[in-house]
């Protein structure tokens, strides 16, 4: 669908800058994918609620799994391309790594203007682990 489509709110430079050559090749870009989900999984797996500013996030994701700023930034253009190329129309398989795209573009473009809370359980049910990164 076209909402599922359409990118995170980018300012219109990002939108004409060159995908990094490092992500451009599928292979490479999933593999970055599957650095960037395990790192969130193990920042999930917290006691207590963490707040961390973005510069600091990516700083993280940067020194423990080696994915800098920049791919981070064109996580949701590169996604979209692979989708596109493999000519995929039935999208609903992937709105899990899309949000996960679109939350690293986001992340990877502004450094300031918001934090990442992570919190570890609902308050209603604390004694039920139910982490969530917003």
């Amino acid at each position: 669908s076209d909402a599922w489509l359409s990118n995170p709110v980018l300012p219109d430079d990002i939108l004409k800058e060159a995908v990094p050559g490092n992500i451009r090749k599928a292979e490479h870009f999933i593999s970055v994918l599957r650095r960037l989900v395990q790192y969130l999984r193990g920042r999930l797996q917290v006691e207590y609620v963490e707040t961390e500013g973005p510069v600091s996030f990516v700083a993280s994701i940067s020194s423990q799994a080696g994915i800098d700023q920049k791919m981070l930034k064109f996580c949701y253009d590169r996604l979209h391309s692979l989708l596109l190329t493999l000519e995929i129309t039935d999208t609903d398989e992937f709105l899990h790594i899309q949000t996960v795209c679109d939350f690293a573009t986001l992340v990877g473009t502004y450094t300031h203007g918001f934090s990442i809370i992570i919190e570890p359980y609902d308050e209603r049910m604390p004694n039920i682990p139910d982490p969530v990164l917003q």
